[in-house]
């Protein structure tokens, strides 16, 4: 129950909790708004994953019965027409869709909110497949009918308003929640890799899904060049399509001996506050959550400069090299620099306390609910047209 009285659901929509940054997101955002007095839903396709575990008590577990979205809307619609939630935040685009139709047709709340994460003009550019363009033309028929659509960067939201055409003030750019207050504790845990114990060699830590978007090959290149330079060992959290392709190239650059791919790592906080330097080599972004945590944990950055996102989160290279997207060679000289000399671990946690729990919570309270008085600083990017 809120402080002054109100009873006031909120139920946050996503695909499971096996463990990508979205569904990061969507269980911070929960327990924050748990810990505010609100009555909290994590509604998922399948309640199951990792993260189950990081979903505080209290808040109810709502399992739809099936990881693919298309096939849980039935179970949606009749959990909103039973249950008739205040507000509603889904993320991730087809889940995004399917929820605001359900919502249209089953029960439509007070406020519905979808969250955009994917800069899809810079994702997509020129790759469109029959799946991904059905999709485009179903979310500029859909999100303009959400009361707000929360974009995680300025960067996607321009995108959204430019090539989805939405009202620009009804786009609110909320950059996180990516850690929260257990960050601490987790960063001093051990991390159960033999290479960030001592730390008496330089350690090199990239993260993310093992795909294309994330550009590791670009990552290991680098890291051959800064190999052949100094004495230095590479890290890759994460899992993904990749990872055998990634392994071979590392043996064929001559470096497999001094890089390692431990996959998903349910705790990379411990990781990142040991390591020398995290690198993100992708070629683009939403936001980078991982590049904000990495921060947090006061390891020195450096990253490309793709759209969109890290150009905002290291406010044009104050907090971190920026370099071209795709070139090994600028990206080594860049991890050499840092490594040389590291900039101080305080103001790169000062800088990522502007993306922590605390202060995205209080945004998304305000953005779900009308009545709330979270001080929340500016969430909009414009002015609601009349």
């Amino acid at each position: 129950m809120l402080a002054d009285g109100r009873q006031y659901r909120i139920a946050l929509v996503v695909p499971n909790l096996h463990g990508g940054g979205g569904e990061r997101v969507m269980v911070m955002t929960a327990n924050g708004l748990l810990r505010l007095g609100y009555d909290v839903d994590v509604v998922a396709g399948r309640y199951t994953g990792p993260f189950v575990g990081l979903v505080h008590d209290g808040i109810r577990a709502v399992d739809l019965g099936h990881e693919r979205m298309l096939v849980a809307s039935v179970a949606l619609g009749r959990y909103l027409r039973r249950c008739r939630p205040d507000a509603v935040l889904a993320t991730l685009d087809w889940v995004n869709v399917l929820t605001a139709l359900v919502a249209e047709c089953m029960y439509r709340p007070a406020r519905l909110v979808l969250r955009e994460a994917t800069n899809r003009g810079a994702h997509f550019r020129g790759s469109w497949t029959r799946s991904e363009y059905a999709l485009e033309k179903l979310i500029a028929v859909v999100y303009p009918r959400a009361d707000l659509v929360v974009a995680v960067s300025e960067g996607v939201r321009r995108d959204l308003v430019d090539r989805v055409g939405l009202d620009p003030g009804r786009v609110a750019v909320v950059s996180g929640p990516h850690f929260d207050e257990t960050l601490m504790t987790l960063a001093s845990e051990d991390t159960g890799h033999p290479w960030v114990r001592g730390n008496a060699i330089p350690v090199v830590v990239g993260a993310g899904r093992l795909g294309p978007e994330k550009d590791f090959p670009t990552l290991l290149r680098a890291f051959a060049l800064v190999r052949s330079q100094r004495p230095a060992r590479l890290v890759v959290l994460g899992d993904g399509p990749e990872r055998d392709s990634l392994a071979a190239l590392a043996a064929d650059l001559g470096i497999a001996a001094d890089v390692s791919f431990p996959g998903f790592v349910m705790n990379p906080f411990a990781v990142f506050a040991r390591a020398s330097v995290f690198v993100l080599s992708s070629r683009f972004e939403g936001l980078p959550g991982v590049l904000v945590q990495a921060m947090a944990c006061g390891c020195p950055v450096v990253s490309t400069d793709c759209e969109s996102g890290p150009r905002e989160v290291l406010e044009g290279g104050r907090w971190g090299p920026l370099v071209p997207v795709g070139e090994p060679n600028a990206l080594a000289e860049a991890m050499v620099g840092v490594l040389n000399a590291p900039p101080a671990k305080e103001g790169l946690r000062a800088r990522a306390a502007a993306f922590s729990s605390d202060v995205a919570t209080a945004k998304y309270a305000a953005l779900l609910d009308p009545a709330s008085s979270a001080d929340t600083g500016t969430v909009c990017s414009g002015e609601r047209k009349a």
